[in-house]
């Protein structure tokens, strides 16, 4: 006779996976803080200029948080993490090499985009694939990981200010980012965990609560069955 016990591990996986998106939005949050001195310096900005290249993200997760919730309802949970994932990629990279304060903007609303999405889809995929009895904790892990995000993001600035001085590069582009202007390495060091997130949310299921509501019940059911339980001997 086989007896059931929860699947810890997997849904500790799954849920750490999903959290990680609180953490790329308190890294771009607070990325920003270091930057601002050297960018305003770069294209010479005006007070108006330097607030919207700070509030531009903002702007972005406003209308994040306004289409979020239907890409979800169509594509899915998953799939609306995976292009969060992806929008925090590009506006990194985009960042990272922006010739232009347009550009800069323009990368910054992508990012911004990236953070809505994230920040309403990871804490209701989290909340649908845990079992009721530690729902709480799950999702709390979203906000715990958007506090280690800020707090990497700062660690990461200074690190990459106090490296700025010494580090010698042959490739020209990497010497511009990398030390003679590094508020672009700041931007940039985003693309680690971004990708890591992209790629991680291969690794996990669909929301069993929204293969439900289309109808695929026994894509739901399995998923809930290996969420909840294991079976050993």
């Amino acid at each position: 006779m086989k007896n059931q016990k929860p699947n810890n591990s997997y849904l500790l996986f799954i849920a750490l996976t999903a959290a990680f998106g609180g953490f790329l939005f308190g890294y771009d949050t607070a990325v920003i803080s270091g930057t601002i001195f050297f960018v305003k310096s770069k294209f010479a900005l005006d007070a108006a200029m330097e607030g919207w290249f700070v509030s531009s993200a903002l702007v972005g997760c406003i209308a994040g948080v306004s289409f979020a919730g239907e890409l979800s309802d169509r594509l899915g949970r998953k799939k609306a993490l995976i292009a969060s994932g992806l929008l925090f990629s590009i506006s990194a990279v985009g960042c990272a090499i922006s010739a232009s304060h347009t550009e800069l903007i323009v990368f910054r609303l992508l990012g911004g985009l990236g953070v809505g999405v994230a920040s309403m889809m990871s804490p209701l995929y989290i909340s649908e694939v845990s079992p009721a009895k530690i729902r709480g904790r799950m999702v709390a892990l979203y906000q715990f990981a958007i506090t280690v995000g800020i707090l990497f993001a700062y660690f990461s600035n200074a690190w990459l200010l106090k490296s700025s001085s010494s580090v010698e590069l042959q490739n020209a582009l990497l010497h511009k980012i990398f030390a003679e202007e590094v508020w672009r390495a700041m931007f940039g060091s985003e693309v680690v965990p971004a990708v890591l997130f992209f790629i991680t949310m291969f690794f996990i299921p669909e929301s069993p609560r929204w293969l439900a509501s289309k109808g695929r019940n026994q894509q739901a059911g399995a998923i809930l069955a290996r969420i909840n339980w294991q079976l050993s001997g």
